[in-house]
């Protein structure tokens, strides 16, 4: 069949007319999708990346709160500040920051080197310890068992939110340490004691010693007088130094066992000449005194006109009929004092033997204090002798009455006196006066109080006979 015109119209008919499109609206849809692509990656990529900006620098200043935050806290602040102050410690600089004062004899420095001298190279630690209803962080420096200070953190921020970081910084620092320690100084009169370079004065002075020798001194010459001054309130040993009236520095020793520095005085030694001079001298008034020797012998020891010449040439004299021959022993001479260029004293002892015909022999001890002084003519001539041990000492001690703070009374006392009086005092109200007292404080720290006199209504106090005062402060007791 023949179909070939008509399938061709068909065909025609079918295919559908080309569309003729302008060069414009080409353009625009070719252009359209690559561009919002650009601005719609570019926005996502914006957002993506400032959200990362936005979690680091929010994490970063999180950390850095959190960071400060931690820091601020209580334990690590501690940790800081115990490391600054204590971990090497500057003893002076924490003497200034605790805000310690001074006292008469002590400074920072005597603070430091006490500090130094008890924990050395030691490491210290630390703990907190309660404040009770204080807000406030307080802390305990331990040195081993034993505290030695504290200090505390305040808040300077005070803010109760749990968000706000705290500021916690250092408040006070306390340290554990008392001045209670006391010392003695043992000094020649006229010379000056300086504690940590002050010097003390007469009212430091609790003993003064000096021996029977100034009986027997011309006027004028004293004897050696030994003051014992007392520093308490101290924190450690304190330096000290003595200077006799002319500036120049004396040797100090110190004895622990005491708690005493004694200044070394320039020991004097007796010549030969003195030496001879007294034992002849003793000698010769043991002749003289058994008629073997007369007045012109005892001239050339003793001084014509004094009390010694005197004394020996004015007693009655005996002997022993048949004393065979005289001898003397066991001579010795001690307590040899110079008091200036011209004047000592010293004491001889000899042993006078007397042999009778009959082989027996008669000893005679004899036992004399001298003192002699140079004459115009360069001779040694003794003016003064007594049996009398003047070298022993004589003591004076203070005894001081305190009611409170108040001095009611302190004066030297012999310290072999059998009587004394003491302040008349009032009992306050509802009490009654039962003497005074003694306070002392044990090394447990527990103090004690021991009763010392008992006076009667006129404050009279009798002592027995032997008894020996000491240097004390006493108060009243009243109960």
């Amino acid at each position: 069949m023949y179909q070939g015109k008509f399938d061709k119209k068909i065909k025609q008919a079918a295919e559908p007319a080309p569309v003729k499109k302008s060069p414009s609206a080409s353009v625009k849809r070719s252009r359209g999708p690559r561009l919002s692509g650009v601005i719609f990656y570019a926005v996502f990529f914006l957002c993506i990346f400032l959200f990362y900006a936005a979690t680091y620098f929010g994490l970063l200043g999180l950390r850095n709160w959190l960071t400060r935050y931690e820091m601020e806290q209580p334990a690590t602040k501690s940790e800081e500040v115990f490391e600054k102050l204590f971990s090497d410690p500057d003893w002076g600089a924490l003497y200034d920051t605790a805000g310690i004062q001074d006292t008469a004899y002590e400074s920072k420095d005597a603070f430091a080197s006490y500090m130094e001298s008890i924990v050395g190279d030691s490491k210290l630690t630390y703990m907190e310890t309660s404040t009770g209803l204080s807000e406030d962080k307080k802390y305990i420096v331990r040195l081993g068992k034993e505290k030695i200070a504290s200090f505390t953190l305040v808040d300077h921020n005070h803010s109760n939110s749990k968000t706000e970081i705290p500021d916690w910084q250092l408040g006070a620092i306390e340290f554990f340490f008392a001045r209670e320690e006391s010392y003695r100084i043992q000094k020649l009169d006229g010379h000056t004691a300086y504690v940590n370079n002050v010097p003390l004065d007469d009212s430091a002075t609790i003993r003064i010693s000096t021996t029977n020798a100034e009986d027997y001194l011309p006027e004028g010459i004293t004897g050696v007088r030994v003051c014992t001054q007392e520093i308490s309130g101290l924190v450690a040993a304190p330096s000290v130094r003595i200077v006799d009236g002319s500036g120049n520095e004396m040797a100090v020793s110190y004895d622990a066992a005491s708690r005493t520095f004694i200044e070394q005085t320039r020991a004097s030694t007796i010549s030969d000449m003195e030496r001879d001079v007294a034992i002849n001298a003793v000698k010769t008034y043991a002749l003289y005194m058994i008629n073997q020797a007369g007045e012109a012998d005892v001239a050339k020891y003793f001084l014509r006109g004094s009390d010694a010449y005197k004394a020996i040439t004015d007693t009655e004299r005996g002997f022993i009929q048949d004393a065979a021959s005289r001898d003397f022993a066991n001579e010795t001479v001690t307590d040899y004092c110079r008091y200036s260029d011209n004047l000592f004293s010293v004491r001889v002892a000899v042993t006078l033997n007397q042999h009778r015909a009959s082989g027996s022999v008669k000893e005679s001890n004899i036992d004399q204090s001298l003192f002699f002084e140079k004459q115009s003519s360069r001779k040694w001539l003794c003016y003064a002798m007594t049996a009398v041990d003047v070298s022993k000492p004589v003591e004076r001690v203070r005894l001081t009455f305190q009611d409170g703070d108040t001095t009611l009374e302190s004066n030297f006392y012999d310290a072999d006196s059998t009587q004394i009086t003491c302040p008349v005092v009032s009992a306050p109200k509802g009490k009654v006066f039962s003497g005074w007292i003694t306070e002392e404080t044990y090394e447990s720290g527990n103090p004690v109080m021991n009763l010392v006199f008992q006076p009667d209504e006129s404050g009279t106090v009798m002592l027995p006979v032997g008894i020996s005062l000491e240097p004390m402060t006493l108060y009243p007791l009243f109960e």
